[in-house]
């Protein structure tokens, strides 16, 4: 399969999405890899059997080049995010072990190429919750910043689709006493805006309220009483996203 071409493995990786998401048949998408991109029979079919594999993370025992392998798992992750690109991997990973079990050599390259891969996910996953809000943050800022007939092309070519990505997330283990106190010392009142709290909780009927650090836990603030707010949720959100929020740190 390595003189396959890249046009042909992306028309291969098209019609083998077709066929597993049952859009047409093995047979009329075998016929068109010849007919309209003059492929080869048999690496036709063994594409698109290697597709759905691979969208399965089962082992495949028709071989791909190096290139054609790429070019599925560039697919995958634009297609399905990590655990799609995952998929592909293991997949590949189990046909490497079906080969050399044959006796027909090693598949270092596939093998290597897994590796490559696998830790793209690794290092995209190790992004924080605060990276991805603040990247998109920044990017609808960008947008605002655009012209509307700019942002109405490119939703005219958008399919709604979004992308998946794995995130690690550190946590700061709260004490409960200082957030009950906090609540209790409220009496149901937002300690900044001083509203009562604009709605009770489903679970136990207390009012709802959120309590703020005036100086932030990750920026070396104290989980102690005095340094807590009882907020609503309008507060709270302009404590942390408004132009004004150092008022909040008082």
């Amino acid at each position: 399969m390595a003189s396959i071409s890249n046009d042909q493995i992306q028309a291969a990786y098209r019609y083998g999405k077709l066929v597993y998401n049952g859009h047409i048949l093995r047979k009329d998408a075998v016929a068109a890899l010849v007919g309209e991109h003059a492929m080869n029979p048999g690496s036709a079919l063994n594409f698109v059997g290697n597709y759905k594999q691979m969208r399965k993370g089962k082992a495949y025992q028709r071989t791909l080049s190096r290139e054609a392998t790429e070019i599925f798992f560039t697919n995958f992750q634009a297609d399905y995010g990590d655990a799609g690109l995952q998929n592909a991997i293991d997949a590949s990973r189990l046909h490497a072990d079906y080969y050399e079990s044959l006796g027909k050599g090693k598949k270092k390259v596939i093998r290597e190429l897994c590796d490559e891969y696998e830790a793209l996910i690794i290092e995209t996953s190790q992004a924080t919750l605060a990276d991805i809000l603040n990247e998109f943050e920044e990017g609808v800022s960008k947008s605002l910043r655009d012209s509307s007939s700019a942002r109405k092309k490119r939703l005219a070519s958008y399919d709604g689709k979004v992308t998946e990505r794995v995130v690690t997330q550190k946590v700061f283990v709260r004490n409960h006493d200082v957030v009950a106190e906090t609540l209790i010392r409220s009496n149901g009142i937002c300690e900044f805006c001083e509203q009562p709290a604009p709605f009770n909780r489903k679970k136990d009927g207390r009012p709802y309220l959120e309590v703020h650090h005036r100086v932030p836990l990750a920026e070396g603030g104290k989980d102690r009483l005095e340094n807590t707010l009882a907020l609503c949720p309008n507060c709270h959100r302009e404590a942390h996203f408004g132009k004004d929020s150092p008022k909040y740190s008082r």
